[in-house]
């Protein structure tokens, strides 16, 4: 299966899994070394493909949750609290909290099987999540972030939570 990526602006780029297979056009703006860009017309709206030189291999560090809920029920989370290492090679994603976070609701830690496909994620068969995994250039540094929504039914509101990471490690 290959990243697939969707440029949101500048030189983000959004991905997640996907084995479809999409025709090739002249690409803006210009790819990096060992990208491939796509076009894509979706309905009324035209998404631009990216192959990411990312995986979702590697350690991150929960940044933040968004979630709908009073500012105070909010948990606030500090760079390497919580970490999550994912090993693509036999799915499995192992969960370390360095420091007991008022109020936290992320999963626990430990050791999980978790299963991808597409943008579907799931560990221990349990929550389903939507994954965005993106690559971001800014001012010259290179950032690799992750994002796990739990808003995957579009006729529910969106006011259930979405984690956010930062990639801190390979």
């Amino acid at each position: 299966m290959a990243l697939v990526a969707i440029i949101t602006f500048g030189l983000s780029f959004t991905a997640c899994k996907s084995g479809q297979q999409t025709q090739t056009t002249t690409p803006t703006p210009t790819p990096r070394k060992g990208e491939v860009k796509v076009r894509e017309y979706t309905g009324q709206k035209e998404h631009t493909q990216v192959k990411l030189n990312a995986n979702l291999s590697g350690q991150y560090s929960l940044d933040h949750v968004s979630v709908f809920a009073q500012p105070e029920d909010i948990p606030q989370y500090k760079k390497g609290e919580v970490i999550y290492h994912f090993n693509e090679a036999n799915n499995t994603l192992k969960i370390v909290k360095n420091r007991a976070v008022p109020k936290d609701f992320s999963p626990a830690s430990g050791d999980h099987q978790f299963w991808l496909n597409d943008c579907l994620f799931t560990m221990g068969g349990g929550r389903l999540y939507l994954l965005e995994l993106s690559e971001n250039e800014f001012n010259g540094k290179h950032r690799v972030s992750l994002s796990l929504d739990t808003n995957i039914n579009p006729s529910i509101s969106n006011d259930g939570p979405v984690f956010h990471f930062t990639k801190i490690a390979n």
